[in-house]
C-alpha cells in the first residue's frame, strides 16, 4: 500500500510491533519467528511466503514482557540484561534494533553480530547519549 502511494521501497522497514497489543507469550513467540520476516529471511529462505523483503526493525528495549520472561515484575530501568538477551537473540534476523541504552546495546549487538553473521567491530559511535 505504501509503495502504491508513492513511497519508495528503500524508505520502508518492517516492524512486527513486539509488545504492542500482545501478551508476553505472544511477544516471545514473535521473537522466535523473526526468521520468517525481513531481508535476511528473503535470502535465506526465498520461498517463504511471509518474508517482508524489507529491513526488519525490532524494538524489545525495556518491554514489560521481558520481566515476565524472568518471572519478575521489573521496572523498565531494571530490564537491561533482559533487553540485552532479546537483542542478542534478534540479531541474526533483525537489521535494526531500537533500544534505550545505546552504548550498552551497541556492544551486545556487535558481539551477537560477530557470532551470528561474522561481522566485525562497528564504527565508532557519534551518539553522545
Amino acid at each position: 500500500a505504501a509503495q502504491a502511494a508513492g513511497v519508495p521501497k528503500w524508505d520502508l522497514i518492517g516492524d512486527p510491533g513486539i509488545g504492542f497489543a500482545k501478551t508476553a507469550p505472544q511477544s516471545l513467540a514473535l521473537l522466535r519467528s523473526l526468521h520468517r520476516f525481513g531481508l535476511s529471511s528473503a535470502s535465506a529462505a526465498a520461498a517463504a511466503s511471509d518474508a517482508l523483503n524489507y529491513p526488519l526493525l525490532v524494538g524489545v528495549s525495556r518491554k514489560s514482557f521481558l520481566g515476565a520472561a524472568v518471572g519478575e515484575k521489573l521496572p523498565p530501568q531494571e530490564r537491561a540484561w533482559a533487553t540485552a538477551a532479546a537483542c542478542a537473540a534478534s540479531v541474526p534476523h533483525a537489521d535494526i534494533l531500537r533500544v534505550h541504552d545505546v552504548s550498552q546495546m551497541r556492544h551486545v549487538a556487535a558481539v551477537a553480530d560477530a557470532i551470528h553473521r561474522g561481522g566485525g567491530a562497528p564504527p565508532a559511535s557519534t551518539d553522545n547519549r
